[in-house]
């Protein structure tokens, strides 16, 4: 696996949810991934504290590095208000083959070789002649604790991996971090469950998780899809043999049927006539 550095502010949406998390505590950060039958898709990471004082939502505006998050192509909406008093900010980037999945998970948080990130997460296509087979495949390890959104430039800057001194961060989260950081991980992949842990939604399969600050939690997902390009194919191809077939079968009944026109004229003709009904 070849080792990559940090994305911008630990990782480009590390960033995020550093700002938010020591803005105040009791945030969550939900991360879904959505793919489609063509095998693209987007990633989002989205973070919701509770109602926060003006202070607090404009330090959170001017904490986040947005110029950062948007060369490394992410779209970054908020901060927002939210349901029930919440405010919420989000960070999503798309992407057009399943092979850039991997790399846009890793860099949700950490830094190193891709393998050693807490999000891991990669999705392959198995194409059938009737149906394609999308597997997921992944782990959302979280064993580093805050550690896991500790951005290494900052360290540098500042002297501290998540910019406060280990008290300040201890004093935000207390002695239960798990408790004040909550996690949600919802994956969506095209067509039918194959696997357990799913449900249906629209056309799709859905995987939900709350991974726990401390853990690891594996992710596995299976599903069906019909391939209709493949089924337009073979319906095109039976409708072209129908036609041949109906087309060899009149012009057989045409020849059958001017050979008894010709038989019946020879025989009025006083012709001897064999063969032929």
């Amino acid at each position: 696996m070849r080792q990559r550095s940090a994305a911008p502010f630990a990782a480009v949406v590390s960033a995020v949810v550093l700002a938010v998390t020591l803005t105040a505590c009791g945030a969550r950060v939900d991360v879904s991934v959505n793919v489609t039958k063509a095998g693209s898709g987007s990633v989002t990471v989205q973070v919701q504290l509770p109602s926060g004082t003006a202070d607090a939502i404009e330090d959170l505006q001017a904490g986040l590095p947005v110029a950062d998050l948007r060369r490394a192509g992410w779209a970054v909406v908020g901060p927002r208000a939210g349901v029930s008093g919440t405010t919420v900010v989000s960070a999503t980037h798309h992407f057009s083959v399943l092979s850039q999945l991997p790399t846009l998970m890793a860099d949700i948080a950490g830094s190193g070789a891709e393998a050693g990130r807490p999000f891991r997460l990669a999705v392959t296509e198995q194409e059938g002649a009737l149906q394609d087979t999308f597997r997921a495949t992944g782990t959302v390890d979280l064993r580093c604790r805050l550690s896991c959104f500790a951005d290494p430039a900052l360290a540098a800057r500042v002297g501290y991996p998540l910019g406060l001194p280990p008290a300040e961060v201890s004093q935000l989260f207390g002695q239960a971090p798990a408790r004040a950081l909550t996690f949600r991980f919802r994956l969506s992949l095209p067509g039918r469950r194959t696997s357990s842990g799913l449900r249906d939604a629209n056309g799709s399969s859905v995987l939900a998780l709350s991974p726990v600050l401390g853990q690891a939690t594996p992710v596995a997902a299976s599903t069906e899809s019909l391939n209709v390009a493949f089924l337009k194919l073979l319906a095109a191809a039976v409708c072209s043999g129908a036609l041949v077939v109906l087309f060899t079968a009149g012009w057989v009944l045409q020849r059958r049927r001017r050979g008894r026109r010709v038989l019946r004229a020879a025989g009025r003709a006083g012709f001897p006539v064999t063969g032929g009904r």
